[in-house]
């Protein structure tokens, strides 16, 4: 069954797999993993200060603001760092984490939308 490509910004047919046959050549995957994918930063979500869902940061943002800061319509169910080069690591990458003036809470569709962008800015 074809498809449109999974590639963000693309509007190729993927007839195999998820990606257009341009973007399966460029092996999508392994590229995304190696430019954003830290693991040991990735691993940070995970962590109890950030997603409990009573005293995390991920909650105290949402409960903060509960309507989208980019639309001002629908309910923040999503907390974006604004700020994303933390993922790389190195020094002062757990602060910029955790800083809670680098989160913006956005419902699910402003977050797609700017995921979007920061992987067609890459």
């Amino acid at each position: 069954m074809a498809r449109f490509c999974t590639e963000p910004g693309c509007n190729g047919v993927a007839s195999e797999g998820r990606f257009c046959p341009a973007h399966a050549a460029d092996n999508y995957e392994r590229r995304r993993d190696r430019q954003r994918e830290n693991p040991l930063t990735r691993s940070w979500y995970g962590l109890a200060c950030w997603k409990s869902p009573t005293r995390g940061l991920r909650f105290w943002k949402l409960c903060q603001n509960p309507i989208c800061e980019k639309c001002n319509r629908r309910k923040a169910t999503d907390v974006h760092h604004k700020d994303g080069s933390w993922r790389e690591g190195g020094p002062g990458a757990w602060e910029k984490f955790m800083d809670r003036n680098n989160l913006e809470a956005l419902c699910h569709e402003c977050h797609s939308a700017e995921t979007v962008k920061e992987h067609l800015n890459q």
